[in-house]
């Protein structure tokens, strides 16, 4: 421990720290101050400085534990040192946190896992996830008993991290009793989240039926909304369903979130018959119907071409009450862009406006992608102008549409200007952006295009920023 205090610690002067107090707190002191101790005492004293980290004014309750100590009008406690500990970590000052442990261990409290946790979370939210676990290693070997609470701390901190496998080896050793605890629904669930989430279904899947089960650790609800998730995710769409029944069998509750990750899962397979299905009875059992449920069925109609299925249950769902938002609108938009009905697009476009939903970037671009293709690039610029004047900025998506257009137009010396506009505006081009340019050049048989701002041609510049082995090869040539 003292080698863990050595590392982080330095000498802890809180006048040092600059810190301004807010109005409510300089009336809080100046009233303490003269009522002295007895009528403020350490826990409503502790009380007020809770609140305060809870509305996140760290550098509040630091001034005022400042204040409060440098006038001797309390003594503070264990508790209010670790409130202390907490708002140094939130401000990312984790050597003054460990000064005030330091600051603790020379008083002579007694430790308890609530402040030991605090330093555990800490050193984890600050990104010293290794530091934490050579802290535990220390505090272990000094004797101290850490809590389920701090192993779930580290393992979320090692999931975090992205070291899932250095999660499990700590829960199986948690298993194995080399720490005096057992592992419980959170530090195993919150393992499966991580290999779900970083698509080691097949891996969730086995830890969760030959790990979490055979240990004898029920699942709760975020454990199994992990599970779907991740199998619908990977197509396995049916499965997902049998453990849906199984949180009914086991007396849980189904949630809007669950219900939508199986329609979307539903919708990505084709299954629309299904997913409406599925939906229709989300609402006869009286459930909420929210934003994200109605964009899942609603883009996996549009994505199959069904826009109509999809507005007639928008409609439905807007008379219902229903607001919509403005990504339920760009799939709408979208769409209608697909199946080239453009005044439908820019029907729903009007809607949006006249109920006061602001449109963004994305929306403009399936507008613009639209005129294009179907050779109204006189209308997309017009779009384009309306993005300008509504303090819209075109990304690289907006540019890559315009400069498709303009190289299927011919017009490749005006494809190169807006390709200079783009890089001048501190874009960064990608692959489609070089990409496009390079058909551009090779449909119009503009091979040589000349001298570029660099040496070379514009063309071999781009295949270069595609493919950097071509440098190899003209070097050779």
């Amino acid at each position: 421990m003292k080698r863990t205090l050595r590392r982080y610690t330095r000498t802890f002067h809180f006048h040092s720290f600059n810190l301004h107090p807010s109005p409510p707190v300089s009336t809080f002191t100046t009233t303490t101050h003269h009522h002295h101790a007895a009528t403020t005492s350490t826990s409503s004293f502790n009380k007020h400085l809770t609140s305060l980290t809870n509305n996140n004014q760290h550098l509040t309750a630091i001034y005022l534990y400042n204040q409060i100590e440098f006038n001797k009008i309390i003594t503070p406690c264990i508790i209010t040192l670790t409130i202390l500990i907490t708002s140094f970590f939130h401000l990312g000052r984790v050597s003054l946190a460990f000064s005030v442990f330091g600051k603790i261990l020379k008083r002579g409290y007694v430790l308890d896992t609530v402040t030991l946790n605090a330093l555990i979370k800490g050193l984890c939210v600050s990104g010293e996830v290794s530091k934490a676990l050579e802290f535990h290693d220390e505090l272990v070997a000094k004797g101290f008993e850490l809590n389920e609470v701090s192993y779930g701390i580290l393992i979320n901190g090692l999931c975090r991290d992205g070291r899932v496998n250095a999660a499990i080896h700590l829960l199986r050793m948690i298993e194995k009793n080399c720490f005096f605890v057992k592992g419980n629904v959170v530090m195993y669930s919150t393992v499966i989240d991580c290999l779900c989430r970083n698509g080691f279904v097949n891996e969730a899947c086995e830890f969760y039926y030959n790990e979490m089960l055979v240990n004898g650790v029920c699942p709760n609800e975020f454990t199994y909304g992990s599970l779907i998730r991740g199998l619908c995710g990977v197509g396995r769409v049916r499965e997902g369903f049998g453990l849906l029944d199984e949180m009914v069998r086991e007396g849980l509750y189904v949630s809007v979130y669950n219900f939508t990750v199986l329609i979307d899962g539903l919708c990505k397979k084709g299954m629309l018959v299904e997913a409406r299905e599925v939906f229709d009875e989300m609402v006869k059992r009286g459930y909420e119907v929210n934003v994200v449920t109605c964009t899942a069925l609603m883009g996996g109609y549009c994505s199959n071409g069904n826009v109509d299925e999809a507005r007639e249950l928008f409609d439905k769902v807007v008379d219902r009450g229903f607001a919509p938002d403005v990504w339920t609108c760009n799939i709408l938009i979208h769409g209608y862009c697909k199946v080239k009905r453009l005044d439908d697009a820019m029907k729903v476009y009007n809607e949006m406006r006249h109920v006061g939903l602001v449109p963004n970037v994305v929306t403009y671009n399936s507008l613009i992608d639209s005129f294009c293709k179907s050779g109204g690039v006189s209308w997309a610029w017009e779009i384009v102008k309306t993005m300008h004047d509504r303090g819209l900025t075109p990304d690289i998506v907006t540019y890559c549409i315009l400069l498709d257009a303009l190289c299927k137009s011919q017009c490749l010396d005006h494809a190169i200007l807006l390709f200079d506009q783009l890089v001048e505006r501190g874009l960064e081009p990608d692959v489609w952006t070089y990409t496009i340019l390079i058909n551009g050049f090779c449909m119009n048989r503009r091979m040589d295009l000349g001298e570029y701002h660099v040496h070379g041609s514009f063309l071999i510049i781009c295949m270069i920023m595609v493919h950097p082995r071509i440098i190899s090869l003209i070097v050779s040539c």
